[in-house]
């Protein structure tokens, strides 16, 4: 799964395989190079201690849509696993509604035989949607000749965030050559309206990759080229 001291090609490949959801969840990307993320479950997988650090800014010039993540994951021996810290940060809308999540995550790593581990990990965050009712622009503010810049009579909602327990659970199983996983988030569907009702949809997500080895090892050269293809 980890090529030590190899060049890897790296071919991601965004198809999406299984998203049955319509969660408000950040998005991005490269799914790759945001893997606890992804699954927790590989959370530990590089054995020594792992920084992942993301920025994604959708429409750049319109400046709606910022999201920023970083975790911190490591093996430890006692527990036979992984654990992970994880912090994400969502803006949408130039700040009127933000999304902010700190997660602990454990993954338990089971070697099976000498070719194949699975690894399954759990997932806590607690999430806090807010609202900046000052972003909102209305109709009635719209003045013919100098735009808005007028108060509106819309009532602002009486609660501006919501604080709310979320759990989530993925499981992975890997050899030297190839990789699966599935992942369930959202499992207890919190509420994350800020005046009604309105439950965070199950996310249920299957994705895969393999290593290919370009050509032959050769005997005194321990470099070699792999193609990583990955499906989410």
């Amino acid at each position: 799964m980890n090529a030590v001291k190899t060049r890897i090609l790296t071919l991601a490949i965004g198809l999406i395989f299984s998203t049955l959801s319509t969660a408000q969840d950040a998005h991005f990307s490269q799914y790759y190079a945001n893997p606890i993320y992804l699954n927790p479950a590989f959370a530990g997988l590089e054995r020594c201690p792992t920084v992942h650090s993301n920025y994604r800014n959708q429409y750049p010039e319109l400046g709606v849509y910022q999201s920023y993540s970083a975790s911190y994951d490591q093996y430890v021996d006692k527990l036979n696993g992984g654990v992970a810290v994880m912090a994400v940060k969502d803006d949408a809308g130039n700040g009127a509604l933000n999304l902010t999540e700190v997660s602990g995550v454990y993954s338990y790593h089971l070697e099976v035989n000498r070719h194949f581990t699975l690894l399954s990990g759990f997932q806590a965050t607690f999430r806090q949607r807010t609202l900046d009712w000052n972003q909102f622009t209305f109709p009635d503010m719209i003045d013919p000749f100098y735009g808005f810049v007028l108060p509106t009579s819309e009532v602002a909602p009486g609660n501006n965030y919501n604080n709310h327990l979320d759990l989530s659970f993925g499981m992975l199983g890997f050899t030297e050559r190839w990789y699966i996983g599935v992942v369930g988030h959202h499992l207890t569907e919190p509420n994350e309206a800020f005046l009604s009702q309105s439950r965070l949809p199950l996310k249920l997500t299957a994705h895969a990759g393999a290593n290919i080895p370009l050509g032959r090892k050769r005997l005194h050269n321990s470099l070699q080229s792999y193609i990583v293809p990955n499906v989410v």
